[in-house]
């Protein structure tokens, strides 16, 4: 009994090597076949595609939001009772002005271009000179937050 509780003793105190490398435990749940034959693509689709052309083909346009018995008029001023709109204006230097709410800011991009594209329908600016172009802006603030010409929105 006495040289059972020395030898213990002694394994317990002596230093055992420590090797670096795969145990056994490890390959039974990570198999070496496992990392066979895995290309890592951080990116879902090629990265020169950029997101925003996902929504290209989707179909819309503005004329789906006017429905019979309704005119272009009625839908802006709903944008403006729900406060996406907040005023039209046409600032120094001649160039129309829309003031957006902070309902506008929480959409997505996606239904940001649909009511600039809308407003652009509705009132032709893009289309009454080859240069047409009007600004976004939040609120009483002068600046300028957003460009919408006939290639769509951009925002800054």
């Amino acid at each position: 009994m006495k040289h059972l509780v020395l030898t213990l003793l002694a394994l317990t105190i002596l230093p055992l090597p420590a090797h670096a490398e795969s145990k056994y435990f490890f390959n039974m749940f990570w198999p070496a076949r496992h990392f066979k034959d895995q290309d890592f693509r951080p990116y879902m689709q090629d990265p020169m595609l950029h997101q925003n052309r996902q929504w290209d083909s989707d179909g819309w346009s503005p004329q789906n939001w006017v429905h019979p018995g309704k005119s272009a008029e009625d839908v802006i001023d709903g944008f403006f009772r729900t406060g996406l709109l907040e005023e039209q204006d046409v600032n120094c230097d001649g160039i129309p002005t829309l003031k957006v709410g902070e309902p506008f800011l929480h959409l997505s991009y996606r239904e940001q271009n649909r009511i600039a594209a809308f407003m652009d329908y509705a009132y032709g600016i893009t289309s009454a000179n080859s240069g047409g172009a009007y600004y976004l802006t939040y609120r009483r603030r002068a600046d300028v937050i957003g460009v919408y010409t006939p290639s769509g929105l951009q925002m800054h």
